[in-house]
């Protein structure tokens, strides 16, 4: 998690930087079908560039969802919407910076077959 956090951070540090340095400078961001995956980063850099004035996870994830698709269902995938709340809540403070900082190592794998 703690790789994932430090990747999406300077993501988002690269993207604001560049777009601030012209006011016509964009960012192009895109993912094999544009939505999941691009949709967290996105949603990820709301939360870091508008935290100031009240954007957190939830509006990022809606705001994505409206501007995406027909249905608001941009950002689906549980696991990308909890990654979003997590980074928000590290941005937020509410995760100490203690814990994604803390060293993790892996000690097992286990893989279970589905069931048919």
């Amino acid at each position: 998690v703690m790789l994932s956090f430090i990747f999406e951070a300077a993501f988002c540090d690269d993207l604001h930087e560049r777009l601030e340095q012209n006011e016509n400078n964009v960012g192009i961001i895109h993912c094999k079908a544009g939505k999941g995956r691009t949709g967290l980063m996105i949603c990820a850099f709301l939360t870091f560039r508008y935290a100031s004035k009240g954007v957190d996870s939830h509006k990022a994830l809606q705001f994505y969802g409206e501007r995406r698709t027909y249905n608001h269902k941009g950002v689906t995938i549980r696991s990308q919407v909890r990654f979003v709340h997590y980074f928000w809540q590290m941005l937020d403070k509410r995760i100490p910076d203690r814990v994604i900082k803390q060293k993790r190592l892996l000690s097992a794998i286990r893989l279970n077959t589905l069931p048919r």
